[in-house]
């Protein structure tokens, strides 16, 4: 009830302090090329949302100097972050971009709020340790202005040489895309990809259509062709007979089969699977938690890790020649530390074969 009458500041106040209380120990759980990799892509992000604005419009304030920026215009850049975020946390390429976009909305919130500043500053004290492994990120030019390291003051960032001088003529590139070898258009950043082999190298190219256009014919487009000898062919068939075996046995979590007849029973069959929750969907379930809706991202993997561990249970059954597996029970369980979380299930039940 008392919600109704806070102030739109103390709301704010109470959505950092409970981002922060989930971003860090995110931060504190991931090595330095992670944190590297996080830092690009945040600097991409930068780049594409700010690159046709002048220096000095409110907008590209918000990004590299927030303490400039005016509270309503900040609380409503948050409040556009925030519902983009939400909206990106329901794929894996866009629990990537919240982990990166929410570098800037914390910031921002830092500029903003006084009393978040300092936490602001161990946000960055934390992202330092991925600056040597960035490539696109420039610590003395893309640290938000107040929560600046001194000792990286002038400073720019190069994989190959470590900490370095800028020149005065040098411009971070802001290309953020490749050319796909089939249809010859740019290949997005956040584009659906796949790698292929063009000239030796390894190229992008869009995963639909251009990659099954590429498998078809990959001397056209510069690659090389599948070679498949009798033996593969031999091997890829009896693959794809085991899978179908596979594929075909009954599960249920019942003692019994309404169709079939249990004729033996083969034994206690189980299987076991563990799941990462990386790092960008724990941390959008973090703010799923606090700005409301669903998880669509952990709902997912939930999905996964039953769907694998199913399958892991009907290939134990296949090895013991069943035809089903009844009885089947799943229990799942949570193993979290340093800010990463493990999702750990397991899957038992009773091999079967069915009369003739």
């Amino acid at each position: 009830m008392f919600s109704l009458f806070k102030s739109k500041r103390q709301k704010w106040k109470e959505q950092a302090e409970a981002t922060f209380a989930n971003y860090i120990p995110s931060l504190q759980g991931m090595d330095g090329p992670e944190i590297g990799f996080v830092l690009d892509l945040a600097a991409k992000i930068a780049r594409a949302s700010t690159i046709t604005l002048s220096d000095n419009e409110p907008y590209v304030l918000a990004f590299g100097d927030p303490l400039r920026v005016k509270q309503d215009d900040a609380f409503r850049y948050l409040q556009y972050w925030k519902e983009t975020m939400i909206a990106d946390g329901a794929t894996e390429e866009g629990q990537a971009k919240v982990g990166a976009m929410s570098i800037w909305w914390l910031s921002l919130m830092g500029g903003t709020i006084p009393e978040m500043r300092s936490k602001t500053k161990v946000m960055w004290n934390e992202l330092e340790r991925g600056f040597k492994y960035c490539e696109v990120f420039i610590p003395d030019r893309m640290v938000p202005a107040g929560f600046g390291l001194d000792h990286y003051l002038g400073l720019s960032q190069t994989p190959e040489s470590g900490l370095v001088k800028p020149s005065d003529n040098a411009e971070p590139s802001t290309d953020m895309s490749s050319t796909c070898p089939v249809c010859g258009n740019k290949v997005g950043f956040f584009a659906a990809k796949a790698y292929v082999k063009v000239n030796d190298a390894q190229v992008e190219t869009h995963f639909k259509p251009c990659f099954k256009e590429f498998q078809s014919d990959p001397e056209r487009y510069g690659g090389k062709p599948l070679e498949e000898d009798a033996a593969s062919r031999e091997q890829t068939l009896k693959r794809r007979t085991i899978e179908a075996a596979v594929e075909r046995i009954k599960l249920t979590t019942a003692f019994s089969f309404s169709q079939y007849d249990v004729d033996d029973e083969l034994g206690i069959v189980t299987s076991e699977c563990v799941f990462g929750m990386n790092i960008f969907r724990d941390f959008f379930a973090g703010l799923t938690d606090f700005f409301g809706g669903r998880s669509e991202a952990s709902q997912k993997v939930l999905r996964d890790a039953r769907e694998t561990c199913l399958n892991e249970l009907k290939k134990e059954a296949y090895e013991l020649g069943a035809d089903g597996v009844i009885g089947i029970d799943l229990d799942y369980s949570e193993i979290s530390g340093k800010g990463k979380g493990m999702l750990f299930l397991v899957a038992s039940g009773t091999a079967v074969k069915f009369k003739e």
